[in-house]
């Protein structure tokens, strides 16, 4: 059998057993298998011990009458306690006109930070020409081009 602290309700169970508030956890069927396990399992058999002594100690516990002047005596010692110091530099009333403030902020702070991000950047980018690998034979083509077309020197022997 498996015990009751290792349970995942067994607590509550135990709660009820030891003749707390009655949820509905425990039948006869039930009490008789706690009735056989405490017989077995100290650690359970000391819970409901103890949890037994708590609730007779609340019911044999009786509150004290309240007194008839119990409301004025505590509005006037409400009255002289030292205001926090967050209350005194704080206004009394409350705050209502942030709550809609904080969605607007986050809105112009989201709105700012696309603008930021998403516009170009206002110099130039100066890109250089890409100088691919040359033919060598292309190039004495072309060189031999501009000999062909550049005007022949004058010779001037005397």
């Amino acid at each position: 059998m498996m015990c009751f602290t290792n349970r995942k309700e067994g607590a509550e169970i135990l709660l009820e057993y030891s003749g707390g508030p009655a949820r509905g956890l425990l039948d006869a069927a039930g009490v008789r298998e706690i009735d056989q396990h405490l017989e077995t399992c100290v650690e359970c058999r000391k819970l409901v011990e103890a949890q037994r002594t708590v609730f007779s100690a609340l019911d044999d516990w009786a509150a004290p009458a309240v007194s008839a002047d119990f409301d004025q005596k505590l509005y006037v010692r409400i009255a002289a306690e030292k205001p926090s110091f967050w209350q005194r530099y704080l206004p009394v009333t409350p705050i209502v006109w942030w709550k809609p403030a904080v969605p607007v902020a986050l809105a112009a702070l989201a709105l700012s930070a696309l603008f930021v991000i998403r516009t170009p950047h206002s110099s130039p980018i100066q890109t250089q020409p890409v100088i691919g690998k040359a033919d060598i034979e292309q190039v004495e083509q072309a060189l031999d081009d501009i000999d062909l077309l550049a005007p022949a020197p004058s010779s001037s022997v005397m």
